[in-house]
C-alpha cells in the first residue's frame, strides 16, 4: 500500500453490482474499505460502495449514489 485509502477520488455507477461483476471478469481486485477483498459495504446513508488501487498506489472509490 502507497498512499492512503482516506485520501482517493470517487466515482459512482448506475449499477454497483454489474460493475463488480465487470471488475470479477476481468480480475481486478477490489474491495470495502477495511480492505476486505471481493465485497462492497454500505454507508450510513445507503450508499454502497467499494474502493480498488489504481497501479500507481492511488485509491479510487466506487459508489451508486443516486443524487
Amino acid at each position: 500500500e502507497l498512499h492512503d485509502i482516506n485520501i482517493h477520488i470517487a466515482f459512482r455507477v448506475a449499477s454497483l453490482e454489474d460493475f463488480m461483476k465487470h471488475l470479477d471478469e476481468l480480475g481486478v481486485k477490489y474491495g470495502n474499505f477495511q480492505k476486505k477483498q471481493g465485497v462492497s459495504q454500505t454507508r450510513g446513508d445507503g450508499i454502497k460502495q467499494i474502493y480498488l488501487e489504481d497501479p500507481d498506489g492511488y485509491w479510487l472509490e466506487v459508489n451508486d449514489d443516486k443524487f
